[in-house]
């Protein structure tokens, strides 16, 4: 516990430095600063890491609780993070935003924030980002994410297209979750929407061939 705390202290005295700095040049109003935690708690050799949020209420690493999973799985508790950004500017003190996101939007959001032009490869096509632009959410604006997302890690993928999400852990088994009415993901859906089911798994195996083919 004390390097964690010894980490938090860490980040807390460098930002404390950076903002001073950011006054002194007056430009501390027109800066976004944008943090985002590490995904998950840490999970000990015999941990069930899919089990459900309950199973690690008091264990020394922590609980994503509510959440389902820990660490190096794609429940929820895994790999759901929660972040915040600071733009005294443009974001009113202490406003909320809901929506799904993930860290590959940053740089498209950064874009769109600057107002500037989008990157060109080199032969002049728009480079196409693996993330879409958040900013409309972050400026409180209605939003929502117009390509579902993906993860991959060895034989584990999920595909989220809210409030859907396909859940494979193992490379064969595939669990389906409603995240709005199941943010805890106990009721797997796999069965009776098993259309839908079969047309993400499609859509996640297309994703991961993408990312294979772009290895090449």
């Amino acid at each position: 516990a004390s390097k964690y705390y010894a980490s938090l202290a860490g980040v807390d005295r460098q930002m404390g430095r950076l903002w001073d700095e950011l006054e002194a040049l007056d430009v501390d109003q027109d800066t976004l600063l944008w943090f985002c935690s590490d995904n998950g708690p840490e999970r000990v050799r015999g941990d069930d890491d899919t089990a459900a949020a309950e199973s690690f209420v008091g264990h020394n690493l922590g609980s994503a609780a509510p959440f389902r999973g820990r660490k190096r799985t794609l429940y929820e508790g895994g790999i759901r993070s929660p972040a915040f950004v600071v733009w005294p500017g443009r974001v009113p003190a202490g406003s909320r935003a809901s929506g799904l996101s993930v860290t590959s939007d940053y740089f498209p959001t950064l874009v769109q924030a600057l107002q500037a032009d989008s990157p060109l490869d080199q032969d002049g096509k728009l480079i196409r980002f693996d993330g879409v632009s958040i900013l409309p959410m972050i400026l409180g604006q209605t939003w929502q994410r117009p390509e579902p997302l993906h993860f991959a890690s060895l034989k584990r993928y999920a595909m989220t297209d809210w409030p859907f999400k396909l859940v494979c852990n193992d490379g064969r088994q595939d669990e389906l979750y409603d995240l709005d009415a199941d943010p805890g993901e106990t009721t797997n859906l796999i069965q009776s929407k098993a259309g839908l089911a079969a047309r993400m798994r499609l859509a996640s195996f297309a994703w991961r061939r993408e990312l294979s083919d772009s290895r090449r």
